[in-house]
């Protein structure tokens, strides 16, 4: 076969692969977050962190979780990740934020020097979270 000919094809097959693999990797991604901040008991958690209020803003200004501004909701508690400098009025930090292929290391900051760390384990395909832990900052 011709030099050439071999190279092109190895050329392509290498090409093929790493898109394949960003778009599963960006895929992924998608589906964490869209499990993490719709499940029951990130919102019990939430819920139970700031009592009587309906909205929580977090802010993601170093674009970990996303690099556009994200919401999500269920019947009583809205979730807005912001990525804007810019929002003073944030409840929550996002310090941590480490997704691989079967563990998620994710850690908020409050304002007020505490933090809610939540470690998120897959099994058979699913999601789960494994222990929310609170903890100082400082």
């Amino acid at each position: 076969m011709n030099t050439k000919l071999i190279i092109l094809i190895v050329f392509v097959l290498i090409t093929n692969s790493c898109a394949i693999n960003k778009n599963t990797s960006k895929k992924t991604e998608n589906t964490f977050n869209e499990f993490f901040f719709m499940d029951k008991r990130f919102y019990s958690v939430m819920k139970n962190q700031f009592q009587n209020r309906n909205e929580i803003l977090i802010s993601d200004s170093k674009n970990v979780i996303s690099s556009h501004s994200l919401n999500f909701s269920n019947r009583d508690l809205k979730i807005k990740i912001n990525t804007d400098n810019n929002i003073q009025d944030n409840d929550l930090f996002v310090k941590y934020y480490k997704v691989n292929k079967e563990l998620a290391y994710i850690v908020f900051w409050r304002n007020d020097n505490n933090a809610i760390c939540f470690i998120v384990t897959k099994d058979n395909n699913k999601w789960n979270i494994a222990d929310v832990i609170f903890r100082e900052t400082r």
